[in-house]
């Protein structure tokens, strides 16, 4: 099982990228 507050900082990055990814992509 994996840890709690792993998974959730791994989440947190995921959906940063995410929004910095739509972000650009949208400014184009």
């Amino acid at each position: 099982m994996p840890d709690q507050s792993a998974v959730r900082l791994l989440e947190d990055l995921a959906n940063e990228l995410f929004y910095d990814l739509n972000r650009h992509l949208n400014a184009l």
